[in-house]
């Protein structure tokens, strides 16, 4: 049985449209339910002056003078997003306290962090050119080449996984290429090798097999991967199945 989220509140006659992924919300409830658990762009959320007139308008729960007397900015949005928290009596007391303790401490993260997570969850909704906008900020911010590799190496891996929805395989590769040479670990050299077979084909991809000396157990076992990788059938309309592919890749790239 699926899990249900009950909604103590009335349903808004008129949603609140996060514009960024396309979303609409139509409860207080369900607001809450996606801040907590998308907290790196509940910003784009706490931010749009709209949002204060919908909570009070079409949800009830709010004073709109009060609600902008809680001071935010674009690096603090904690104070007004657990304001809401409470408001809503969405959660209990418990759930509460550690919801507080998970703000404050992303209220606290650093700016570069926070815009890595930012196109992480992004990434999750389908939005690949704007989190790799997200990536490029990072890569642009003063202090970068100072972070750990495997932080600097994730942000290139990311941007290549966005690359590679948007079918840009060769800057995919690119990306993963320079993931891999940042930090050696194997999630990274697998990505990398894996975008060279699928980009260039399977003989560059045992060049580069070759050229980090890795046993033929890896190319076997690349293949066997490789070969799980099933299309998935298209059936019904032709026409209908192609157009809804043209619809999801303009919402992907925000056209």
């Amino acid at each position: 049985m699926g899990n249900y989220l009950l909604c103590s509140h009335p349903l808004a006659g008129k949603p609140f449209y996060i514009e960024s992924i396309h979303l609409n919300i139509y409860s207080i409830e369900e607001l809450c339910f996606f801040l907590s658990t998308n907290m790196a762009i509940a910003d784009e959320v706490i931010l749009n002056p709209l949002l204060a007139e919908w909570l009070s308008e079409q949800c009830g729960i709010i004073n709109i003078k009060e609600y902008n007397s809680i001071v935010v900015s674009d690096e603090k949005i904690g104070h007004r997003l657990y304001w809401i928290f409470v408001k809503s009596h969405y959660f209990a007391e418990n759930e509460l306290r550690k919801y507080k303790v998970r703000i404050d401490a992303f209220d606290n993260t650093g700016r570069m962090e926070r815009q890595k997570l930012k196109g992480d969850a992004l990434l999750k909704f389908g939005k690949y050119k704007r989190s790799i906008g997200c990536y490029e900020e990072v890569f642009a911010m003063q202090g970068i080449s100072s972070k750990p590799s495997f932080f600097r190496a994730t942000v290139w891996h990311n941007m290549g996984c966005a690359y590679e929805k948007l079918f840009q395989t060769a800057r995919a590769v690119k990306c993963f290429e320079k993931a891999f040479e940042i930090d050696g670990s194997d999630i990274f050299r697998d990505s990398y090798i894996k975008a060279v077979y699928f980009d260039s084909g399977e003989k560059k991809a045992e060049e580069e097999i070759k050229k980090l000396e890795l046993d033929d157990n890896y190319l076997h076992e690349l293949k066997r991967q490789i070969s799980e990788i099933k299309a998935k059938p298209v059936t019904g309309d032709i026409q209908k199945t192609l157009n809804e592919w043209v619809k999801q890749y303009h919402l992907s790239v925000d056209q």
